[in-house]
């Protein structure tokens, strides 16, 4: 007959469990960022052309003609193919097992610096609610994961001194270069390490292989198409500094939990309480959703209704169209070449005055007619608030023959035969 299972191997699995819980309810999300047609059309145009853009390319304006750097090209089409492999309706599926890979390597490093399991699972479930709010599937999602790599080998070779550690890095940063503009921050880990070696035994030698670890590094990082100049480009369009801040902080955090570590696994009460607050957790995530609101089933975003992806088609229509920066990413993956944004979010690459130019577009009836005529503009594609804000109180459009012909709970269209 087999033996029953202790009740602190049940406290331990019913800890593990509610810890998977929590983390699915934070990743397993349908992905709901405008940037991520975006990108999936740009690894669309490499895989297909075999070249990277070197320009906006989508605009019907002169826009086009501004210059464009794409360091994250690898992720970009690493996103096309999980979106031809997988589908638009699949990708929760994607993003949910990044979020677990994350998890798990962060649980990993936790876990070596603690010695402890209770005190490790923290540790990560900490780091994972700290980045979540950048949890999105695109080009950062990997670059979280090759910085929680790059410093866990970093922290295995100050434990062990086997340099197969620090090499491994070396694979890590050429991906990293090509998939991210943060790709800089490993050469600040690698520097941070050489500095607390240097100051652990009061000698600048033993800062020497974390050093000569970040000279390999930044050399794998100069194999990339725009050579040295991608350091020039990094952190262009790099909005999460805080997520990769928490990268950093994962470190001091476990080694600060392990004196406590082993007190926490022989306690039961101390498991006992852990599986209520993680027991709470997974509550609040069921009811509020992640933090920044989604939930497996929802997840709030602009992106295109199949109605109006099928109004669309059915139409076949061509032309030019005045859309809001929110919806031009989508607008460029579903229907480019034949109909062509104003804008869409790379902000970085438009500049702010272009971003002005066409809030004023939108606002003034003048701006707009003349905008129009300029570009010989078909469509206008806004969301709600910025239909009412602006298009809907000017009088001579309706006169000037535009009239809506498509509208939903999020955006409406308007059409000028």
């Amino acid at each position: 007959m087999a033996s029953q299972a202790s009740p602190q191997a049940v406290l331990r699995a019913s800890v593990a469990a509610a810890a998977i819980a929590v983390v699915f309810l934070l990743t397993f999300i349908p992905p709901g960022n405008d940037d991520l047609w975006l990108n999936v059309a740009i690894g669309r145009i490499i895989r297909t052309s075999g070249e990277i853009p070197a320009t906006a390319l989508f605009p019907f304006t002169e826009a086009a003609g501004f210059p464009f750097h794409a360091p994250d090209w690898l992720a970009s089409v690493a996103l096309y193919l999980l979106h031809e492999g997988l589908g638009r309706d699949r990708l929760i599926f994607a993003n949910g097992v990044l979020g677990l890979i994350l998890f798990c390597l962060a649980w990993r490093l936790a876990f070596r610096l603690t010695a402890g399991f209770g005190a490790s699972l923290l540790a990560a479930l900490a780091f994972m609610a700290a980045v979540n709010y950048r949890h999105y599937l695109g080009p950062e999602l990997f670059a979280l994961i090759f910085a929680v790599i790059v410093l866990s080998l970093l922290a295995a070779y100050r434990s062990s001194r086997k340099w197969r550690h620090l090499l491994g890095c070396v694979p890590v940063a050429l991906l990293w270069a090509n998939s991210h503009g943060s790709f800089p921050f490993a050469l600040v880990l690698a520097a941070t390490f050489a500095a607390l070696a240097a100051i652990e035994v009061r000698s600048a030698r033993a800062a020497a292989p974390y050093l000569a670890c970040g000279a390999l590094m930044t050399l794998a990082m100069l194999v990339n198409p725009y050579g040295v100049h991608v350091f020039r480009f990094a952190g262009e369009g790099t909005r999460g500094f805080w997520a990769f801040a928490a990268v950093a902080c994962l470190y001091p955090l476990s080694a600060a939990l392990r004196p406590v570590a082993a007190a926490l696994d022989r306690s039961r009460a101390a498991q006992g309480a852990l599986v209520a607050i993680l027991a709470a957790c997974v509550a609040l995530l069921v009811r509020y959703g992640n933090l920044y609101g989604a939930y497996p089933y929802f997840v709030a975003s602009n992106h295109f209704s199949p109605a109006l992806i099928d109004y669309v088609e059915a139409r076949k229509f061509e032309g030019n169209v005045l859309n809001s920066p929110a919806l031009g990413a989508e607008l460029v993956y579903r229907f480019y070449p034949r109909l062509r944004p104003a804008v869409d979010s790379r902000i970085d690459v438009y500049g702010q005055d272009y971003f002005d130019r066409l809030l004023k577009v939108q606002n003034e009836e003048p701006a707009l007619r003349q905008f129009v005529e300029r570009y010989r503009v078909r469509f206008i594609l806004l969301l709600w608030p910025e239909f009412e804000a602006g298009v809907r109180r000017m009088p001579r459009l309706q006169d000037d023959g535009w009239r809506i012909v498509f509208a939903d709970h999020k955006m409406v269209m308007l059409e000028r035969p």
